[in-house]
């Protein structure tokens, strides 16, 4: 007789967790950190060997998860992870993190000669790297709220 692993899937967990009615806003913001923490480790790591650390590291220090879970139109829970707050400068990090990972033209008519940046999309690779070890991490998490 063959025997094989059958996956449980996050539907099926849900459902099995409103049965039981531990489906709370609490018990959400648990599940969903520990997916949350998952891809900011990732997205930090990415930064680190894309070569942008190598300054003073400010721009590493902000790059967070806050703590709240937010609903998008249909109801459905996600939380993000984002840089936040502004340099010596007051020019925002999250603007330097969206240039960093997309990249910018060089424009001649700007007065400052910056020059091009060449897009290497570590954000967005981190993210879709980190995706079945965060649905992973959210799965044993709401496995152990089950198990209670």
């Amino acid at each position: 007789m063959a025997e094989f692993e059958a996956e449980v899937k996050a539907q099926d967990i849900i459902r099995e967790l409103k049965a039981d009615r531990l489906f709370t806003d609490e018990n959400l913001k648990t599940i969903l950190s520990a997916g949350a923490d998952t891809v900011l480790a990732s997205v930090k790591s990415a930064y680190v060997a894309a070569g942008h650390n190598r300054r003073t590291g400010e721009t590493f220090r902000h790059i967070v998860r806050p703590n709240t879970v937010k609903r998008d139109k249909q109801d459905i829970p996600y939380m993000v992870v984002t840089l936040r707050g502004k340099d010596k400068r007051q020019q925002p990090y999250n603007v330097k993190g969206f240039v960093l990972n997309y990249g910018r033209k060089a424009h001649r008519a700007w007065k400052r000669r910056g020059g091009a940046i060449k897009a290497d999309y570590y954000w967005t690779q981190a993210v879709k790297a980190a995706r079945d070890a965060s649905n992973e991490a959210m799965r044993k998490e709401a496995l152990k709220i089950l198990n209670k």
